[in-house]
């Protein structure tokens, strides 16, 4: 799987490069964010909220996104210049993600794919392994997207983007799809792992799922601190604010909860363009969310006396 770099004006394939161990002694910043593809005025969202990711300090080393608008977002997020100066850009799905069955939608003119995404800063380049994508058995093409930074000659350090099936009834392929991404964090060269992303523990069942996968869960490890909850306040919601988004790991490394992000983040209608006012009329009161979900932010380490 290709990833791309901004070079010469242009958005190209990034070519192979001599490959040399991460420099473990520090701390990696990973960051996980759902945009909402189901919200007026992708375009402007997207846009703000990429502005906003490139004030936080520090800034992050990994940004994985779900739900990345394949025609209306992906542009936009492209063409900002601080996504072109520091990271290279995983590439688009070959079967993309939908709401819609399968027998439906694809072939409709308005219709408009969304996917996982994943910015890696320029400086881990020489560090990446490899990159793929494990498309999962799901009729909203769900997927893991998945990133090997090498660690030691013998290992690496997974990292996985994941958005698991959607609403109450895709509990039993959350089980699978939750299930196989840990399989892929417990293989034998991978020494420590971690996936975050939008998993939608939306009952206790959900939660068992995750607890029988023996991963752990960043948020509780770091003491369970008080902003946990992701979803269900942007707007609010009939149904009750859950920690929808999570940062599992395991292995030789410490993953510490750092908080959420994006939390209240709206887009006021002084800052529309003249060209943009017929989509911002379809909201009505002034401002949008950027997104109904926060997102979440971890730093991530090595343990000492890992396996070299």
């Amino acid at each position: 799987m290709a990833l791309f770099s901004f070079v010469n004006g242009e958005w190209s394939p990034t070519p192979k490069i001599m490959e040399s161990p991460l420099i473990t002694s520090e701390a990696l910043r990973v960051l996980s964010w759902n945009i909402d593809y189901t919200s007026p005025c992708p375009k402007l969202r997207i846009r703000h909220a990429v502005s906003y990711l490139s004030t936080l300090n520090p800034a992050p080393s990994i940004i994985l996104f779900q739900e990345i608008l394949s025609r209306e977002m992906l542009p936009e997020l492209l063409g900002h210049s601080w996504v072109q100066e520091e990271f290279l850009v995983t590439d688009i799905p070959s079967r993309p993600q939908s709401h819609q069955d399968s027998d439906s939608g694809a072939d409709d003119p308005g219709f408009s794919e969304y996917m996982t995404l994943m910015l890696i800063n320029l400086e881990l380049h020489p560090s990446i392994h490899n990159i793929e994508r494990v498309d999962f058995e799901s009729p909203m093409g769900r997927d893991a997207l998945v990133l090997d930074l090498i660690i030691s000659p013998v290992g690496v350090l997974r990292v996985v983007n994941t958005h698991l099936e959607s609403l109450p009834e895709g509990h039993r392929r959350r089980k699978i799809q939750i299930g196989l991404i840990s399989e892929l964090l417990h293989q034998e060269d991978v020494l420590a792992g971690l996936v975050l992303g939008d998993m939608n523990v939306l009952s206790q069942a959900d939660e068992m799922l995750l607890l029988e996968t023996g991963l752990h869960d960043a948020w509780i490890v770091s003491g369970q601190p008080k902003e946990g909850n992701t979803w269900g306040y942007q707007p609010p919601s009939r149904f009750p604010p859950g920690r929808l988004d999570r940062a599992l790991f395991c292995g030789e490394v410490d993953v510490k909860w750092k908080g959420l992000i994006g939390t209240g983040l709206t887009y006021e209608v002084n800052h529309i363009l003249d060209t943009e006012r017929e989509e911002w009329e379809e909201v009505g009161d002034g401002m949008v969310w950027v997104s109904d979900h926060s997102g979440i932010f971890c730093e991530v380490a090595m343990r000492e006396g890992y396996a070299k």
